[in-house]
C-alpha cells in the first residue's frame, strides 16, 4: 500500500497530487458493476487482484465514518445522478432483494497501480433521491445488528430445549 506516501499528501498537499475516491458497486441484481470516479475526467486504475477497471467521471460528495467505537460505522455519499441511473439500479436491485456491495478505494493520481490504503467492503443500506443527486448510505460494521451470543439456542441447534 502506498500509505506512507499517502501521509505525505495529507500532511503537505503537493502540487501535483490529487486524491481520486472510487465507488465500485456490485450485486446479483445487475450484470454490469457501476463504477465512479470523483472528478472530471474517467480514471483507470489497477485493482488489488491485478485486474485493469475504468471508473467513469461523477461529482460525489462523501462523508467517511468515524474511527471510533460507535456500534454501527456507516458512510455516506451524494452522487451527482441528474438521469437518475445509479439511484434507479440501486433502488430495484435492493427492492428486489439482492444486497448492494460497495467497494470504496482511494488513489493517488500519481499511482494508480494500487490503492493508496485499505479498501473498505459495504453494503448499501438507503437510497434516495434529492434534487439530481443520489443519496447512499452504506454500513460497513454492524455491531448493533449482530446477534450475540453467535449462536442461538433452537430447538434444531439443541434438541433437548422442546422438552423445557
Amino acid at each position: 500500500m502506498a500509505s506512507n506516501l499517502l501521509s505525505v499528501v495529507y500532511a503537505s498537499a503537493p502540487s501535483g497530487q490529487v486524491l481520486l475516491p472510487t465507488l465500485d458497486f456490485y450485486s446479483d441484481g445487475f450484470d454490469e458493476r457501476i463504477r465512479v470516479v470523483q472528478g472530471f475526467e474517467d480514471v483507470t486504475v489497477t485493482l488489488p487482484d491485478g485486474e485493469r477497471a475504468t471508473f467513469e467521471a461523477c461529482g460525489i460528495e462523501i462523508a467517511l465514518p468515524k474511527h471510533d467505537s460507535s456500534g454501527q460505522q456507516a458512510i455516506q455519499f451524494g452522487l451527482v445522478n441528474v438521469m437518475g441511473e445509479v439511484s434507479r439500479i440501486i433502488d430495484q436491485t435492493h427492492k428486489a432483494g439482492y444486497p448492494v456491495r460497495m467497494t470504496y478505494r482511494l488513489y493517488l493520481s500519481t499511482n494508480l497501480e494500487e490503492p493508496a490504503e485499505l479498501p473498505m467492503h459495504m453494503i448499501v443500506k438507503d437510497v434516495a433521491m434529492q434534487g439530481g443527486m443520489a443519496k447512499i448510505t452504506a454500513s460497513y460494521n454492524d455491531m448493533i445488528g449482530t446477534a450475540w451470543p453467535r449462536e442461538r439456542y433452537t430447538s434444531q441447534f439443541s434438541p433437548g430445549l422442546i422438552y423445557l
